[in-house]
């Protein structure tokens, strides 16, 4: 069927089709979400469990395992890790990326129940929750001025709700300030004296802050409300309650406690530049319009200013969407230039008139491929919007081929532009058709890279894909209608003369290029007559120069890499202080590290919140971790580099031995592990402990290794209280009972609620500051015991000083210790290797292991599956070259041409120093053996019509190549001119008007860009040269072959014969 021909014949039909396309495209790219990196839903289900009172180890025992067995047997689970800590289990456990969660979430509920049966029976009833670990602050609103931190943080709590309200908000976390509480601070020694238990003030309280209504009644002709108000309307007042009566004689509260209307003991604290602030934290659902939902917040927060006091000042740091735009802002740019400078090249080839008619190519294939996107449900993001840098010159490959055939058919075969336009795209309809799928067949595997980094990079091979099929569309289509409107070449001839002169240096500057060309093809022709001559040397020169290329590469090359490494935007330092430090002695350190950042100038601003760890993924408020947040100015601000302005910061703080102080980069890629991720196994917690002690002192000096720690959590001092479990059963307790009455003296309980307007605070009952620091107050806690009886604690309970594990942690049902550090000036694979080196002779007790994970494991999980997706890559291109030829000889040979571009791509990356990436670089060869093919079919499948036409194979091998030599030559550069302003970084940016030198994503995608730029200049001169000589030399020699068999047979006929 000749597509063309319909499209022809129907030509008002496509011209309201191309409206449409327009129309609905520009719609569809302002409504698709924008986005720095794709949103990577990372299924993690928590299960957390509460048992008061039991240690690590019996919580590891009772609570932990009996939930990881449970749940390891379901499906699609990745890996589940946990940690036991007093009284605390949480069980991490995390799914495939492509798992349903809700299925997932209602499986592990079922599992967690049968785990509870194995439980004791008084422990609380585990919560399963769904957090997603990809979820990450996307903007901090900053409150500031003079109205006191109480003031700032009820402002806070209001904007609060309302940013919660937008469209596509996750959360909007309120951190730092002052929370108003009324304390009911309880004299543990008035209580001894009264004999009362702290249930006595809490249940009083709460049954008298009530307001109950009393229903209504009928007076004479008014219907009446009763009500009983008993909500205190002064926190004094709560001062008057009468927790009992003994012998008629009452006891207030005021007797036993003091009731203070003051604020909450401090849980995190919030600095901006080292001022104290209120920051509401602010996170987006996965897969939203981070630009859409910022602005959305920003206007709120305009509308909002009028109802603020003069001193209240708001500002936002870490704005996401500003990035964002930026890196849109460049990737748009990047397209612009590829598009001028493909239809420079088009322009100089084919002439304005062809020149624009084949670039139309380009905006139509975008918004195409905008709708099925937009209906896909992907977002823009830089992987999608360099799909369409990388698709750029290929998508013109199609309408190259189209347009140069029907022009050729005007010129040299006299045809009529109708007639032209139909039977043009008809010959080149089939190869056309293959070539494409060949290119989407090398990207096709790519669809099923597994895991975190698939699921980042799988918008890649989609958008070429959608891309490509709209190219092949467009090129069937839209462009023959426009040629046969467009194209005659007889008027243009006759009519240039008569032209304007702008018009006229374009055509002198195309005949110029003609003229050029011409002699470039009798060059070329000189060349390729020489190569068929000496097919020995030219084949075995080839592939002499292939292992030279490889042996020196072996040598000299700049090492491996998983991702780039790109330049961050912002950075965090982790303050992680010992466990059990209170917030105070945080502060003090942090506060310290503060100090000296003001002195670097590259630094825009920095975000300090003391008692909570943001950006790391799931955390909670802390007392003992802090987290700075480092926004350094935009790339073209900065004085230099930011990875050195983190290492003169890191060597600023490197002497502050109080806290475990880290530095790290917001990650440019997918989530993964760090480069050196060291996990020790075993039975023995302690022993994990020394041994990840040995390991650190073992590699600590290895060159570029940067932030060495493990996650052991030493000895922490506790206060243990004992409980005699038979002499509690005596007095009808229990160890939930009397843990509960210890925590609301240490930590408060809440009564009920003061409200005030429409605000509400809690009424906490604890013991006084004083008495809480006190062991001996803590003793002479009453228990409210059987028919209200009041039992000491010291009779059913010792307290004793100890020092126990912090936290058990354990992977896979096993405990482990993991040992982690980044690299830093150089390559992570590079340090790792040192690290093995150095550890090869770590002797183990038995029943220890070491495994090395994080970014290792997903580096070789990577590779493992790029090496399979090569080969299946290669047999999917084959298996195209056959149906497109109907023999395995030609397709062979063209195959050949794929192995040999990995002379270019390691020519590439020598020449530019740049480190093979298991990624980029190996994505840059699967989608080279996709494009360097195209030519070849191009090339070959001219020479089967030449040699059908009479010509012998060897002067059709060579006038094919003459006469493919353009459309070769165009579809080549045409790809390579797409890729050069992102590789280089050298860009002009058509907003500002002005030069751009090295942009903020040329290193995530400069290995990719090397690969395909180098692997295909190679390729595209084998394909012109090297191949016709091997398919002559294979044909000639398949020939004698035949003929030599043919001999044998017709001698053995004779023979018989005789």
């Amino acid at each position: 069927m000749n597509i063309s021909k319909i499209a022809v014949n129907n030509s008002v039909t496509v011209y309201i089709l191309m409206v449409i396309i327009i129309l609905f495209g520009a719609f569809s790219y302002n409504a698709i979400p924008k986005e720095s990196a794709p949103s990577i839903t990372i299924p993690n289900i928590f299960v957390s469990t509460l048992y008061f009172g039991v240690s690590p180890k019996d919580m590891e025992n009772l609570v932990t395992q009996e939930i990881e067995k449970e749940v390891k047997g379901i499906k699609d689970v990745k890996k589940v890790t946990s940690i036991s800590q007093e009284s605390f289990s949480m069980v991490n456990i995390e799914f495939n990326p492509d798992v349903k969660i809700d299925e997932a979430l209602q499986k592990v509920r079922d599992k967690v129940a049968i785990a509870k049966t194995k439980m004791p029976t008084d422990i609380e009833e585990p919560t399963v929750t769904e957090i997603n670990l990809s979820e990450q602050p996307m903007l901090y609103v900053n409150l500031s001025g003079n109205l006191g931190l109480a003031a700032l943080k009820d402002y806070a709590d209001k904007l609060s709700d309302e940013i919660e309200v937008i469209p596509g908000i996750l959360s909007a976390e309120v951190k730092g300030g002052l929370e108003r509480e009324v304390k009911i601070n309880v004299d543990a020694n008035r209580l001894k004296y009264y004999n009362l238990t702290f249930n006595d003030i809490i249940n009083k309280i709460g049954l008298e802050n009530q307001s109950i209504p009393g229903g209504s009644v009928d007076l004479r002709n008014q219907n009446y409300l009763v009500r009983v108000p008993g909500q205190y309307e002064d926190p004094e007042l709560i001062s008057d309650i009468v927790v009992k009566s003994e012998s008629e004689k009452p006891i207030y509260v005021r007797d036993v406690a003091q009731v203070i209307y003051g604020y909450k003991e401090r849980t995190t604290l919030s600095r901006q530049n080292g001022s104290e602030a209120v920051t509401i934290v602010i996170k987006k659902r996965s897969g939203e319009n981070i630009i859409r939902i910022a602005e959305d917040v920003k206007d709120l927060v305009k509308k909002k200013e009028s109802q603020f006091p003069a001193g209240l000042k708001i500002n936002f740091t870490g704005d996401q969407s500003k990035n964002i735009k930026n890196t849109v802002h460049e990737l748009e740019n990047g397209i612009i230039t590829g598009f001028i400078l493909v239809c420079l090249i088009l322009l100089a080839a084919m002439g304005l008139k062809n020149a624009l008619l084949v670039a139309t190519s380009i905006p139509f294939s975008f918004l195409i491929s905008f709708v099925v996107l937009g209906i896909m449900g992907v977002t823009m993001n830089i992987v999608v919007l360099f799909g369409l840098i990388l698709v750029l010159g290929i998508i013109v490959d199609d309408a190259i081929v189209v347009t140069e055939n029907i022009y050729r058919l005007q010129e040299t075969e006299g045809y009529n532009p109708h007639d032209a336009a139909i039977e043009g795209p008809r010959e080149v309809q089939f190869p056309v058709t293959i070539a494409t799928f060949t290119i989407i067949s090398s990207f096709a595997p790519l669809l099923f890279f597994p895991g975190i980094v698939g699921e980042f990079m799988k918008y890649l091979p989609i958008t070429l894909i959608v891309c490509l099929f709209s190219s092949l569309f467009v090129a069937l289509v839209i462009n023959p209608v426009l040629s046969a409107k467009f194209i005659n070449f007889k008027k243009d001839r006759a009519k240039h003369e008569s032209k304007a002169k702008w018009y006229n240096f374009i055509t002198r500057f195309h005949l110029w290029f003609d003229r050029l060309f011409i002699r470039i093809v009798n060059n070329y022709e000189k060349v390729l007559r020489k190569a068929v001559r000496h097919k020995v040397f030219t084949i075995g020169g080839t592939f002499a120069l292939l292992i030279i290329v490889f042996v020196i590469y072996g040598n000299f090359n700049n090492g491996i890499q998983f991702f780039p490494e790109v330049e961050p935007q912002q950075a965090y330092i982790y303050v992680n202080m010992p466990i059990g430090t209170n917030l105070d002695k945080s502060n003090e350190v942090t506060t310290v590290i503060e100090q000296k950042l003001p002195p670097f100038e590259d630094l825009e601003y920095f975000l300090t919140n003391v008692g909570s760890e943001i950006g790391s993924g799931f955390g909670g408020d802390v007392s003992n971790k802090s987290t700075i947040s480092l926004s350094f100015f935009d790339k073209t601000d900065r004085k230099q580099s930011s990875f050195k302005t983190m290492d003169e910061i890191r060597d600023a703080i490197e002497n502050i031995t109080t806290a475990d102080v880290r530095i790290m980069k917001q990650s440019g890629g997918p989530p993964t592990g760090p480069p050196v991720n060291i996990e020790i196994s075993g039975d023995d917690f302690e022993q994990l402990g020394r041994l990840s002690d040995e390991v650190k002192r073992m590699i600590v000096d290895i060159p570029g290794m940067k932030d060495l720690k493990d996650d052991y959590d030493e000895a922490r001092p506790e206060i243990k209280i004992i409980i005699d479990r038979e002499k509690a059963a005596l007095y009808s307790l229990n160890t939930t009972a009397i843990a509960t009455t210890v925590r609301t003296a240490i930590n408060g309980t809440v009564a009920s609620k003061y409200r005030l307007s429409d605000k509400e605070y809690d009424i906490t009952v604890r013991l006084d500051s004083n008495q809480r620091e006190d062991v001996s107050s803590i003793e002479n806690i009453y228990i409210p015991g059987k028919d209200g009886a009041k039992v000491p604690l010291t009779s059913v309970a010792n307290i004793e000083f100890s020092g126990g594990l912090g936290a058990i942690n354990r992977k896979d049902l096993k405990r482990v210790v993991t040992v982690s550090a980044n690299a830093e000036g150089r390559l992570g694979n590079d340090v790792l290797t040192d690290v093995k080196e150095k550890l090869k002779d770590l002797k183990l007790p038995a029943g220890y292991n070491i495994i090395y994970t994080g970014e290792q494991e997903n580096q070789q999980e990577s590779q493992a599956f790029l090496g399979n997706a090569f080969l299946v890559s290669l047999l999917l291109v084959f298996f195209f070259l056959v149906i497109e030829f109907n023999s395995v000889t030609s397709p062979m040979i063209i195959m050949i041409t794929v192995v040999l571009s990995l002379l270019g791509v390691l020519l590439g990356l020598l020449v530019t120093q740049t480190p093979f990436g298991i990624i980029m670089t190996g994505i840059g060869v699967i989608a080279l053996a996709g494009i360097v093919v195209r030519n070849a079919i191009i090339l070959l499948d001219f020479q089967v019509e030449l040699e059908k036409r009479g010509l012998s194979r060897e002067e059709s091998v060579i006038q094919s190549g003459m006469i493919r030599l353009r459309p070769v030559f165009l579809t080549a550069a045409a790809t390579i001119l797409g890729l050069v302003p992102l590789t280089t970084g050298v860009d002009f940016d058509w907003r500002t008007l002005s030069w751009v030198i090295g942009g903020q994503n040329t290193a995530f995608w400069r290995p990719m860009g090397v690969a395909i730029i180098f692997g295909l200049s190679v390729a595209t001169f084998l394909t012109l040269v090297v191949v016709p000589t091997i398919f002559l030399a294979v044909n000639d020699f398949l020939d004698r072959f035949k003929k030599k068999k043919t001999s044998v047979a017709e001698s053995e006929i004779l023979i018989q014969g005789e």
